[in-house]
């Protein structure tokens, strides 16, 4: 019998890569994907996120109506271009609940694409913490003018003595 060599099976994932994002100097986030590509593989994006979509797939020159799932909250409808591209720009909806979501684009021909994204519980994009609604600065200003205030005033009345008292 001849020996035969060894053979290596290529596995192929069934996860598609993920999405090209972007951020410009405004902070604006542009996502560019492909059907079924993770639109947050690299970090989530927030409610109130602006976001520039670029999403293939569709049919050329079609109306394209993106909805977010899991509760369905419709985006918007654009026109996808003579490639089958919708370029939307967007904000992220506010009260949608944090976790795995799909933004799901269906044309007017019947065709729908989805894209998997998640969504982080913090809303806004920048980290900062929540405004509560105090602003300490004209408390902390009042309180200091009147400490020295009262600091000169007690100067001024252990520095004047009444004419001729010995002490």
């Amino acid at each position: 019998t001849t020996p035969v060599a060894p053979t290596t099976a290529t596995q192929t994932s069934s996860t598609p890569a993920p999405a090209t994002v972007t951020k410009d100097a405004s902070g604006r986030i542009t996502i560019t994907a492909a059907p079924g590509q993770n639109l947050t593989a690299n970090a989530p994006l927030k409610t109130g996120d602006k976001v520039t979509l670029r999403l293939s797939g569709f049919t050329p020159n079609e109306q394209v109506t993106l909805v977010l799932h899991s509760k369905p909250i419709t985006i918007g409808t654009f026109r996808a271009d003579g490639q089958g591209v919708v370029l939307a720009s967007v904000t992220l909806p506010a009260g949608v609940e944090a976790g795995q979501h799909n933004l799901v684009g269906t044309d007017s021909t019947g065709v729908v694409r989805s894209y998997p994204l998640t969504l982080s519980a913090t809303s806004g994009a920048s980290g900062d913490l929540a405004y509560t609604g105090a602003d300490p600065t004209a408390p902390l200003i009042g309180g200091a003018a009147l400490l020295v205030l009262g600091g000169g005033l007690v100067l001024m009345t252990r520095r004047r003595r009444p004419t001729g008292a010995q002490v």
